[in-house]
């Protein structure tokens, strides 16, 4: 985990397409916290990664870091309505996000209010895709 953290210091960029889950996913997203480098990073790229409920629920604590993130992509995955509320809590602190896609997500017109109640929060944002 220590070289993780190293390796990720200078990370701006995540593109990972992968099955998330377990132990891999958990690793991933501590050393991305505990690495300094989510206050950086400026695009994350996790489009058809299998990701569900609990894993937006890891992920939405990272969000919580990323001041510099203009790019989220999320679509084609199972966050469902209770992510996309996490989702929504987090995307507060990504006050430079530009563009969110969250399509083919299952997360209905209960996870489509709250993302579209914090469209606000993110002055920046100019791209949606629902």
């Amino acid at each position: 985990e220590a070289r993780l953290t190293q390796d990720l210091s200078r990370l701006q960029e995540a593109q990972i397409r992968l099955r998330w889950g377990g132990e891999s996913c958990d690793l991933l997203l501590r050393a991305i916290a505990s690495s300094g480098c989510a206050t950086a990073l400026r695009s994350i790229d996790l489009r058809r990664s299998k990701m569900n409920e609990p894993v937006v629920g890891q992920l939405a604590a990272v969000l919580g870091e990323c001041k510099a993130l203009t790019q989220l992509d999320l679509s084609c995955n199972f966050i469902g309505p209770e992510g996309a509320k996490r989702l929504a809590g987090a995307l507060k602190a990504c006050e430079a996000l530009s563009h969110l896609r969250l399509a083919v997500n299952g997360i209905g017109d209960e996870g489509a209010s709250e993302i579209a109640g914090v469209i606000g929060s993110c002055p920046a944002l100019s791209h949606v895709d629902l």
